[in-house]
């Protein structure tokens, strides 16, 4: 009988394997879903930071256009009336071009249209800013007898003309970039939530494929068992109660399906929920299996090999939970988050930390997410670039009660001219996320000679908050 009994066990063993490999892969189609869901958000954050940018140049555009029709404005009305007053538009349209043009110049990275150059456009532009200073010159030495040269308006006009007509193609070029860059973001969402639906069907093919050869194994092994046994009691028992959790878990997986098309923090949230939930419970469920075997079902190092793996799997889920959506942070609110944060991914680099965050109460799911992540990116930066001994976080009300404000500096370097740059270091990002809640964002210089990164976000108010 003893002997049976082995042969069944070691049968039942070899048997289990394809069912275990199943579900491994189902792990697998689902892990490798999360991870592309990732990819594919960080390339959408890229080109909309990238559309962003693009929207940008065409408001230097405008502003730079503006300001070669505020020289002719000015000149024209000194001409007409030889008063000094009218040169002032003039005076402080030539002051701010350079920059404004320097500003262009760096926000327009893309080619330009073709046969169009940048030394072009600044020659057309100091043709245009000489003429008007000859009239201008003119007009003081000679009166109204400026009029009579007809020659050098002519040769304005034509100057004017040709920057209008090459500003309205480079203006049109950036407007194409947009729609182009417009398009990649609608085409990626859409590439990522086919892959996501794709890989967890897949995966739930897997799993339920896995568990039908597991249900059927398991009856078969009842039979035979009952067979040797003459109906044992407490086998029975046992049988019942696994099959009971086997189904349980059958049908919560099956329940892993919903899908919601939502902004990328909510789907960070949605892609952490379901890492936590699917991948967890399907780690539970093969350790209910494992832990229900004989204790003869598995070789020794392949019962070790099969535990390491679930708790390597174990963990790699709660990573990806943790990068998708911040540990704690709807539990137990911001201040414990950002502390979270510092002691698993600042102090073990070797850098002093400080908080100090109070009435985080206050704040809206929406707005301690919102703070969580630019102080999230803030640390980001520091780390990267800041050669920092230390850094501090504080939050608290204003000194009015209708604000609430978020500073983030440490000891280093500074940002310097990075900061200057349109999109460095992630602050437009940060600016926009902000500004999506109605508050403001300064970069500055810390006491230690940092950098101070401060958030100021408004507060509902009572009645605001009842409301809701």
């Amino acid at each position: 009988m003893s002997i049976r009994r082995l042969r069944n066990a070691l049968r039942f063993g070899a048997s289990l394997w394809p069912s275990l490999l199943l579900l491994l892969a189902a792990l697998g189609s689902l892990a490798l879903a999360d991870w592309q869901a990732l990819q594919r958000l960080e390339r959408v954050s890229e080109v909309t930071e990238q559309r962003a940018r693009a929207r940008n140049g065409r408001l230097f555009l405008a502003q730079t256009l503006s300001l070669h029709k505020d020289l002719e404005t000015g000149v024209r009305g000194f001409v007409i009336t030889g008063r000094e007053d009218f040169l002032l538009p003039y005076t402080q349209a030539l002051a701010d071009l350079p920059a404004l043009q320097l500003q262009l110049r760096a926000s327009l990275s893309l080619p330009l249209p073709p046969g169009m150059t940048w030394e072009e456009l600044e020659q057309l532009s100091q043709q245009r800013q000489r003429l008007l200073t000859d009239t201008v010159a003119l007009r003081r030495s000679r009166g109204l007898h400026v009029l009579e040269e007809q020659q050098l308006f002519e040769q304005g006009k034509q100057a004017m003309d040709a920057l209008r007509e090459r500003f309205a193609r480079l203006d049109a070029h950036q407007l194409g970039r947009i729609n182009s860059l417009h398009a990649q973001v609608q085409t990626l969402r859409a590439e990522a939530q086919r892959a996501s639906a794709l890989a967890t069907g897949l995966g739930l093919l897997l799993a339920a494929a896995a568990l039908t050869l597991l249900w059927r194994e398991r009856r078969r092994r009842q039979r035979a068992q009952a067979a040797l046994l003459r109906a044992n009691t407490e086998l029975d028992a046992r049988v019942v109660a696994r099959t009971a959790e086997l189904d349980a878990a059958r049908t919560q997986i099956t329940a892993f399906a919903a899908q919601q098309d939502r902004a990328i923090e909510a789907e960070r949230r949605r892609l952490a929920r379901e890492v936590h939930d699917q991948i967890g419970q399907v780690f539970t469920a093969i350790k209910l299996i494992v832990s229900g075997l004989p204790a003869t079902a598995l070789p020794p190092r392949q019962a070790q090999a099969l535990d390491q793996a679930l708790q390597q799997g174990v963990t790699t889920s709660r990573r990806i939970t943790a990068e998708l959506r911040p540990p704690l942070l709807d539990e137990l609110g911001l201040a414990a988050a950002l502390r979270h944060h510092l002691q698993q991914v600042i102090e073990p680099v070797g850098l002093a930390t400080q908080l100090a965050v109070q009435d985080d109460a206050r704040l809206t799911s929406e707005q301690a997410l919102s703070l969580f992540r630019i102080a999230q990116e803030a640390l980001t930066n520091v780390l990267r670039h800041a050669s920092a001994r230390q850094v501090q976080i504080e939050g608290g009300l204003s000194a009015d009660g209708r604000h609430y404000r978020l500073r983030v500096q440490d000891d280093g370097v500074g940002l310097g001219a990075a900061a200057a740059r349109p999109g460095a270091l992630g602050l437009t990002g940060m600016r926009e996320r902000a500004a999506w809640h109605g508050g403001s964002l300064e970069v500055g210089q810390a006491p230690q000679g940092g950098t101070l990164i401060t958030v100021t976000l408004p507060l509902q108010s009572s009645d605001e908050v009842s409301a809701d």
